[in-house]
């Protein structure tokens, strides 16, 4: 780890800055030949310029790193900054010299590749460089994985599919926003493949999202909450369409986004035809209506967008089944309209579909095509993949919990929590390892009675969220059809469902949302004994096997890792009682 610090610290000395500056400038002067540059140099030097600045940064304020290995990696750079200067100087002016002849070629292909190249084997050439004048060896091996084959394999490798059509939708990685992918026993051939800046969904949704003042990587994901309060309006639906294109029988492309030369300019497009982004208090009541329908448009128009593409995928490969992976894919309402418009027989969604998950897939993917290993393809019933934490840090935790006062049980069964959700309390579970990915599934989870309307509002509160943001329920699998319309199994709540009607609705309206739909996970034995048990105690006591689940959090902060972070967490929280790995805390 010492030597991956160091290596990133050397990485980003500022005459390296400097010297690719220069490149940059060079850049500049050849916009004037041809505009396609501009593109090209937004697509390879400044995001690399960008990532190490951002390390740099972490590595510098970061208690986690040793001032001694500041101190080192300082002395590092001073000795060894020239002969890194010159081979880095080396490596950029190959890359310049390489747009130079495609972009005088008019080569468009050539480009698109350079593009790519400058930002997988030209990294690793500086990687290697770099790494061989800190630490005097050669270093060890590196494989790059394209990003888009990393999200494709990180679906199909733990879908127990054989044969599938992937399909990878997000903001970009590399040049590609969108690519379709047929995978038959492991091996993965690229179809198609659509390109920033004028086929990115996910960038569509962030940009448009900044209107209603919800962009960033956490805008999508309220604008899906906050959208079925609102309906259609002409105004805002005409706007959304007539930016993206859909195409009902996509032959060449399913989508295209339209009057912007790139999605990145989608928010000064909507200034100059809606004015300003509103402005709104986010947690007021009434909700602002302009808000609440322009968030309709938007999602609606994204689904849309998100069905052409998967009709367009299966039009092309023939596959019938589908590995579906990329940031657009945590989309959920999107995938309950896959799942109800039955375009393909079977479909799996990643987990963790952003870009967390490109990790797994990475790994994946090199462990069979570069390590010779072969993946048992089954298809994953959990994502259970966090830290473990042991005895000791149990300790600490409890030691904290008795420095606040609380009350301690010893060996405590979690189907004790049912008694207190009867007493409408609320409570938190921590058990096992973390979940891989943005949802709770039973080991970092809030849990509150369903059928108490106002556990909505009022669970929202204690998360410092808005009112009006959704709370998905878990249940058990044997009872989801008495539920939902389909009553699949979808353990891992990236795929909503629509209850069977409002008298159900009724009986649970904590986790209804306002358009009759929730985004459930359905529980087994075999997923989790004890989030199993728990939720069958509640029914046996209830007749509802349903429990209101949302992630152990507060508002903007990660889900909660360490125990000692859970007793702090339920503290401010202000829950009623946690339950901790066998131990009951809770408030005298």
């Amino acid at each position: 780890m010492e030597d991956y610090w160091r290596l990133t610290d050397l990485m980003h000395e500022s005459r390296i800055i400097q010297d690719v500056g220069r490149v940059e400038r060079e850049f500049e002067k050849l916009e004037k030949l041809d505009s396609i540059s501009t593109v090209i140099r937004r697509n390879s030097v400044l995001p690399m310029l960008d990532l190490v600045k951002s390390i740099w940064s972490y590595i510098m304020l970061s208690p986690s790193v040793p001032l001694s290995l500041k101190l080192k990696i300082r002395k590092a750079l001073k000795e060894e900054d020239v002969r890194l200067m010159h081979e880095i100087s080396r490596i950029m002016k190959n890359i310049y010299s390489s747009y130079k002849k495609a972009i005088s070629k008019k080569d468009c292909t050539s480009l698109i590749h350079l593009n790519t190249i400058s930002l997988t084997y030209h990294a690793a050439d500086i990687i290697r460089v770099a790494w061989k004048l800190a630490f005097n060896r050669e270093p060890p091996r590196f494989v790059f994985v394209s990003h888009h084959l990393t999200h494709a394999a990180s679906a199909y490798y733990t879908s127990g599919m054989n044969k599938a059509v992937g399909v990878v939708i997000d903001s970009r990685g590399e040049w590609e926003s969108t690519s379709i992918w047929s995978i038959k026993d492991g091996e993965f051939e690229r179809i198609a493949s659509l390109s920033h800046p004028k086929y990115s969904l996910g960038i569509f949704y962030q940009e448009s999202g900044e209107w209603i003042g919800y962009g960033g990587l956490e805008g999508p994901a309220k604008i899906m909450g906050l959208a079925p309060y609102g309906k259609p309006n002409e105004k805002f639906t005409n706007v959304i369409n007539e930016l993206l294109k859909v195409f009902d029988e996509p032959k060449d492309v399913p989508y295209r986004i339209e009057k912007v030369k790139s999605s990145v300019a989608v928010l000064d497009y909507l200034k100059s035809v809606l004015g300003e982004p509103i402005k709104w208090d986010k947690n007021g009541k009434p909700l602002n209506r302009d808000a609440t329908d322009f968030a309709w448009a938007l999602q609606h128009r994204v689904e849309e967008a998100y069905l052409a593409t998967m009709r367009w995928a299966k039009e092309l490969t023939g596959l019938k089944e589908a590995v579906i992976a990329g940031g657009v894919a945590l989309n959920a309402k999107a995938n309950m309209e896959l799942l109800y418009s039955d375009i393909f027989n079977d479909f799996f969604v990643f987990p963790a579909a952003n870009d967390a998950g490109t990790a797994v897939g990475a790994a994946l993917w090199a462990y069979e095509h570069v390590l010779g290993g072969k993946v048992k393809n089954v298809k994953i019933e959990n994502v259970f993949w966090g830290l473990e934490h042991d005895e000791e840090d149990i300790e600490e935790a409890l030691n904290l919990a008795k420095r606040m006062n609380y009350r301690i049980e010893k060996d405590v069964d979690i189907e004790h929590l049912v008694d207190k959700l009867l007493k409408n309390e609320l409570v938190v579970v921590y058990q096992g390892r973390a979940e891989f990915g943005p949802r709770a599934l039973g080991h970092r989870s809030i849990v509150a009675d369903p059928r108490i309307a106002e556990n909505w509002e009022r669970v929202n509160f204690h998360k410092g969220r808005e009112w009006w943001r959704p709370l998905a329920p878990s249940l058990l699998l044997d009872h989801a059809k008495e539920y939902f319309i389909k009553g699949e199994h979808l353990p891992f709540m990236i795929v909503m469902e629509r209850y069977k009607d409002e008298e159900v609705c009724k009986r649970v309206p904590v986790v209804c949302h306002v358009d009759r739909t929730a985004r459930p996970q359905t529980v087994t034995t075999s997923i989790d004994r004890n989030w199993y048990n728990l939720i069958r105690a509640f029914g046996q006591e209830t007749g509802e096997y349903i429990v209101m689940n949302t992630s152990f959090n507060l508002g903007g902060e990660p889900l909660v890792e360490t125990p000692a972070q859970a007793v702090l967490s339920f503290t401010f929280g202000g829950f009623d009682a946690l339950w901790l790995e066998g131990y009951l805390i809770s408030r005298r």
